[in-house]
């Protein structure tokens, strides 16, 4: 747990890096904070959560961003060619309070910023996996060129 005053923990498995942080809404509220940023150490993969996004939760928060090093082979898009799968990275924003909770969050006025750690390429195209589709789509994501 992030309990007892931990901020934030970092482990290591064979294949993955997982980083969870405790947030709390209050504490960036009263800095001012208009977002808060999990990141992996070493690297530039990070998620930058805005606070706007917390509020509608309501509540502290655990983020929790999960880098996976390998590719993931044999993926399926859209249109059902085989895709692979680099940068691939998993993140959670669950409820201190209830996390079992899964909310679903949908339109927001400030976007969540993904930073992948992969060189940009033109033959590759950045996207996640739809849940719902049951197949990786690029729909609603914005690349920034020029960032890291």
């Amino acid at each position: 747990t992030l309990g007892n005053g931990t901020e934030q923990i970092t482990v290591t498995i064979s294949g993955a890096i997982l980083v969870a942080k405790k947030v709390s809404l209050a504490d960036l509220q009263a800095a001012g904070l208009n977002r808060t940023d999990v990141a992996v150490a070493g690297s530039t993969v990070s998620v930058s959560i805005p606070t706007s996004l917390l509020v509608e939760v309501g509540e502290d928060v655990a983020v929790v961003l999960t880098a996976f090093e390998r590719t993931a082979e044999d993926q399926v898009s859209p249109e059902g060619s085989t895709v692979q799968v680099r940068g691939l990275l998993e993140v959670q924003i669950r409820s201190l309070s209830n996390p079992s909770n899964i909310r679903e969050v949908s339109g927001l006025k400030e976007p969540v910023i993904l930073t992948l750690g992969v060189a940009a390429e033109s033959t590759l195209s950045c996207g996640y996996y739809d849940e719902q589709a049951k197949s990786w789509t690029s729909s609603g994501v914005v690349v920034v060129p020029g960032e890291p």
